[in-house]
């Protein structure tokens, strides 16, 4: 990213015509940085030089500024998509922890040792058997470690 933002700088000192000063300076971890607000540190301003009697930008420079608008699009437009896929994993994790919940939830109330009950085609109570209770705590445990043991 700080490429990027070195590239941008470049583009845009070569391409803009000189309005304000730029200054440049180097940190102690020896990285070179460009600004238009002067970091109060040693820093030398860069002079832009544009040719004189020259009012209006060149058709190069011109294409230049409209090369860096569209390079500068282009990456808002990815980091718009990133951030859109970011948002869907969350809501995807979220939605995925609250399954694991009540997964959990389901084999505690097996593993408690609760009365099960159904209701069978005539809407009456029926109780599950000790051997249907374990398949159903069965089944709830291998779609946890299917799906929520590494959460």
């Amino acid at each position: 990213m700080n490429k990027f933002v070195g590239l941008i700088i470049i583009f845009v000192c070569a391409s803009a015509p000189a309005v304000a000063e730029i200054y440049k300076w180097t940190d102690d971890s020896g990285r070179v940085h460009f600004s238009d607000k002067s970091p109060g540190k040693t820093a030398e301003v860069v002079e832009l030089k544009q040719e004189e009697g020259s009012k209006q930008e060149s058709p190069s420079s011109q294409n230049s500024l409209e090369n860096t608008h569209r390079f500068l699009r282009a990456l808002e437009e990815e980091k718009a998509v990133e951030r859109e896929k970011q948002a869907k994993r969350n809501k995807q994790k979220k939605k995925m922890a609250s399954y694991c919940s009540r997964l959990k939830k389901e084999i505690t109330i097996y593993e408690k040792g609760y009365a099960i009950v159904r209701y069978n085609d005539k809407g009456e109570h029926e109780y599950l058997t000790d051997q249907e209770i374990e398949r159903q705590k069965g089944k709830f445990e291998q779609k946890w470690q299917e799906h929520c043991a590494d959460l």
